[in-house]
């Protein structure tokens, strides 16, 4: 038999699961607040500190092409390339920070 003990306690972690992942996601919104003003600092050139930590951006390319298959098929793989050098990247940007070695 299923105890109602058993499911109190299963409806006692949700629950705190739940409260834990509100807290993580309004963290992560302080994080990601913090590291877009780092971002912008770097991004003007300002200087950063002398000590055992450093800070650079970290830039990567995308480009998102979800029809890609659909349109091989049909207009043949060099329409494809063509189309994708043509397609802007997205460029995603997070600040690293790394410890100085030595």
């Amino acid at each position: 038999m299923i105890t109602q003990s058993a499911l109190d306690a299963f409806k006692r972690a949700q629950h705190r699961i739940k409260l834990m992942e509100e807290g993580l996601t309004l963290k992560k919104a302080v994080l990601k607040d913090v590291e877009d003003n780092l971002l912008d600092r770097l991004e003007h050139s300002e200087k950063v500190e002398k000590g055992k930590l450093r800070a650079e951006i970290d830039e990567k390319e995308k480009r998102t092409v979800s029809w890609k298959s659909i349109v091989q098929k049909a207009m043949g793989e060099p329409f494809v390339v063509e189309t994708i050098k043509n397609t802007p990247p997205k460029i995603h940007k997070h600040v690293v920070v790394k410890e100085v070695k030595g």
